[in-house]
């Protein structure tokens, strides 16, 4: 999921023509390893909070809008446990808060606010707001298909063969009257192909397309998002040998969930730009190309519980097809901006986790070659997880009433009060 955990394990592999690739710099490449070491040192603590909380009897409480405290003590009295964050799954207005200091005081609109209007009074666009909706047969079919099931947060997942994962991810995302309002191109199963973190698969068919405003929002839901190495068996040709496929890295990043990520594509004409010194947002599409109704550049951005009038990271997300290159093909580009004047990399970013974003299943559920063999090649016998939906239906209940804070709080005390000793509580 492009969340901000991305630019913690750096530039990712490729294997498409040289002429389409980006080109980090041995600097681009330490200065990711960095970003990813520091934060990776630092996670451990968190566990070690926990230990303490729960030796001395106190289960965590979460809080959506606070640091998460011991459930018997008031905010601030348990400094200790006050202290401890549930995995990635971070204060909201704290990442948000560190988006407008990368981007400075003056916070350029995320281009996907230009869709609040259209929202009815709302600014967020979440699962539960689309306008049409799966069946409960529909899910439950789903989630039948699954195997190992198990729990994070209050929300439920599944492991299935990452053979069998595009067609499960299909089946289960696509809906008609929503799905088929969506561009052909957006339509399908993309594979996240050389992304430095254990998120492989990927589609966007249960989301839902403003044409005036030319955006895709596409909110976090069960069965849109696969992950590998959550139960240790990552994929063959796994990037940076598998680091990001342990357990508790790709747990960590999981828990991230807990957020409802949703992100939002928003097409224009592609500006172009250089690659060299300093990498420009827009340098692998055409320039000038993507005049609606094509679709070649798209800013991307990531928003927590689907507020779309505000975005959760400093670092700037692009969808770019390459001016050359086979067709279903895109890259997904990652930037760190350098200046806070320069939101949208026009001056010179640096780039670091960009990579393929293939489409292996067409809109009709279709192989998409030469990308599907590619895949099947590179899962072997890896397994991915799905999130299949919650644990409570009082939880499923809260977001359906607009209570996120609430709902966010019932399902980690009600995970926390089961598993104490948990690494995330």
């Amino acid at each position: 999921q492009a969340t901000l955990a991305e630019a913690r394990f750096g530039a990712a592999r490729r294997s498409d023509p040289p002429k389409i690739q980006p080109h980090p710099s041995a600097m681009s490449i330490a200065l990711a390893f960095i970003v990813w070491l520091v934060p990776s040192i630092l996670g451990v603590l968190p566990a070690v909070v926990a230990q303490g909380c729960a030796s001395r009897g106190r289960i965590p409480d979460a809080r959506l809008d606070k640091a998460p405290v011991a459930a018997d003590a008031p905010l601030g009295e348990d400094e200790d446990c006050s202290a401890l964050q549930l995995g990635t799954a971070r204060l909201h207005d704290s990442k948000t808060h560190s988006a407008k200091v990368a981007m400075g005081k003056d916070v350029q609109a995320p281009a996907a606010a230009a869709v609040v209007p259209m929202l009815g009074g709302r600014e967020t666009l979440n699962w539960w707001n689309l306008p049409v909706q799966r069946s409960q047969e529909q899910l439950e079919q789903c989630r039948k298909k699954l195997a190992n099931e198990t729990e994070l947060g209050g929300m439920r997942y599944g492991f299935i063969s990452g053979r069998e994962a595009p067609e499960l991810a299909f089946e289960c995302t696509w809906v008609p009257g929503l799905s088929d309002q969506i561009p052909e191109p957006l339509r399908g199963v993309f594979w996240m192909n050389g992304n430095p973190l254990p998120s492989e698969l990927m589609t966007m068919q249960n989301s839902q397309w403003f044409p005036e405003a030319r955006t895709l929002v596409v909110p976090w839901s069960p069965f849109h998002w696969g992950w590998g190495g959550i139960d240790g068996t990552p994929p063959r040709d796994a990037p940076f040998f598998g680091l990001a496929y342990q357990r508790k890295p790709a747990m960590t990043i999981l828990s991230s969930v807990m957020e409802h990520n949703g992100h939002s594509l928003t097409f224009e004409e592609c500006p172009g730009g250089r690659r060299f010194p300093l990498i420009q947002a827009g340098a692998y599409c055409k320039k000038g190309s993507g005049k609606a109704p094509e679709l070649t550049f798209a800013n991307i951005g990531v928003h927590s519980f689907g507020n779309l009038s505000e975005e959760v990271h400093g670092q700037k997300y692009t969808l770019e097809k390459p001016a050359e290159g086979p067709s279903d093909l895109w890259l997904r580009g990652t930037y760190t901006r350098l200046l806070p004047s320069d939101p949208d990399c026009r001056k010179g970013c640096i780039e670091m986790g960009t990579y393929n974003f293939k489409r292996i299943l067409d809109g009709e559920g279709k192989p998409v070659e030469p990308w599907y063999s590619e895949y099947m090649s590179y899962i072997g016998n890896a397994n991915l997880a799905f999130w299949s939906g919650y644990t409570d239906s009082a939880v499923v209940d809260m977001y359906k009433e607009e209570r996120l804070e609430e709902a966010f709080h019932l399902g980690w005390k009600g995970y926390c009060e089961k598993h104490p000793l948990s690494e995330f509580c």
